[in-house]
């Protein structure tokens, strides 16, 4: 994962010292997430709404076809868990089942390579992109179940892509992220010790560019 990193970061030195121009690109959106695991004191259903606001730097602009784009983004995500608790720790017996929404609150800084799909001549541009995001976990909001940001791993890797518009000077994004490494750690309050979760995201985003 650490190679990929460094490519992509490569990657963008060298967009940055090849391309002059940079286009500002800050937005604000809605993602729908969901935590998948195989733990059986733990499951996630269904997608759940958050918001998110932050900024994309395209380093090459609107005048080279390829472009490198970082990005720094808060998230603020919704999981609905379900967390059953044990009659006596270390045991299958179920005494009571919990359901509560936890709010995950995340900073994101997405490192991706794009492309204009339909050039960048006119008022409006088609693009293409993707790359790896690593995440880090900020805070867990107040729930019933009593999860904290100690039940959760303080950094996560993830892959994601996506497509764009610019319409002139707005931006209207879509983009789809898949993890590839655990966010969950160990949950105390439903005496699970072994949880693996990973998080899949599909997030709409509406912005300005500058």
């Amino acid at each position: 994962m650490k190679k990929l990193f460094f490519l992509f970061v490569c990657l963008g030195i060298l967009s940055y010292h090849t391309q002059a121009q940079v286009v500002f690109n800050p937005k604000i959106g809605v993602n729908f997430s969901q935590i998948t695991s195989e733990s059986i004191n733990l499951s996630e259903e269904g997608l759940k709404a958050g918001l998110n606001a932050g900024i994309d730097l395209r380093f090459g602009g609107t005048d080279n076809i390829v472009f490198f784009q970082p990005g720094l983004h808060y998230y603020n995500i919704g999981s609905n868990f379900k967390a059953g608790i044990e009659d006596e720790p270390g045991t299958d017996d179920i005494e009571t089942e919990i359901e509560d929404i936890v709010t995950v609150h995340s900073l994101k800084i997405p490192l991706n390579i794009g492309v204009y799909l339909t050039g960048t001549d006119g008022p409006v541009h088609v693009r293409l992109s993707g790359g790896v995001v690593p995440t880090f976990i900020l805070g867990v909001g107040d729930s019933d179940i009593e999860v904290s940001s100690d039940d959760f791993t303080s950094a996560s890797w993830g892959l994601n892509g996506g497509l764009g518009f610019d319409f002139s000077v707005v931006s209207l994004d879509f983009n789809y992220e898949h993890g590839l490494s655990d966010v969950l750690d160990e949950v105390e309050a439903i005496n699970a010790t072994e949880i693996n979760g990973r998080n899949r995201m599909f997030t709409v985003s509406l912005g300005v560019v500058l």
